[in-house]
């Protein structure tokens, strides 16, 4: 631990006990303000999931390894547009600039897919669901933690990988955010 410094300071003392401490004006403008993000009002608290709401999540990640599969780009983005439009909301952005943007990624990553790219299919029975962000989120994952959604691609050697969270919003489950 460091019990002093010293430094040939000018209009300070030569030695400048620590911890320094100076109180340092800000102005509200700077205070620091939560971004304006949706999700955390809307979404429903969740204590406990039924079999009915594990069967919808299953549903969603079913959904976007269809779309991912058939590289559609519009279908993946409407399966995960609560999530893409909160975001932009979030980081004071477009809605639509954040939607071109995603679909210039996803567009980017089919480009550089060959077309030997596969879903590893995910067993059904070895899942689980993490409830996160004070019971806002439910986290869908494979045994062992890995993503709920997996793409091989046995030509590259690599594998694609997507996070499914999902929350009920309204009384309806969508995805709230992962990727």
């Amino acid at each position: 631990m460091l019990a002093s410094f010293s430094y040939p300071f000018q209009e300070e003392p030569p030695v400048v006990p620590l911890p320094l401490k100076k109180k340092i004006p800000v102005a509200d403008e700077f205070l620091i303000k939560l971004p304006p993000a949706k999700l955390w009002t809307e979404a429903e608290t969740i204590n406990s999931l039924t079999e009915e709401d594990k069967q919808t999540i299953l549903t969603l990640a079913d959904e976007v390894t269809k779309a991912f599969a058939e590289k559609n780009i519009t279908r993946l983005y409407e399966l995960m547009e609560y999530r893409y439009t909160d975001q932009a909301v979030a980081s004071y952005q477009s809605p639509e600039r954040i939607k071109e943007v995603v679909h210039t990624q996803f567009g980017w990553i089919f480009d550089k897919a060959s077309d030997k790219i596969m879903p590893i299919p995910m067993d059904k029975e070895k899942v689980s669901f993490t409830l996160a962000a004070n019971n806002k989120l439910v986290l869908l994952h494979r045994e062992g933690g890995g993503e709920a959604v997996i793409f091989d691609d046995p030509i590259k050697k690599n594998e694609t990988s997507i996070d499914i969270f999902a929350s009920s919003i309204n009384g309806k489950w969508c995805i709230t955010r992962g990727i």
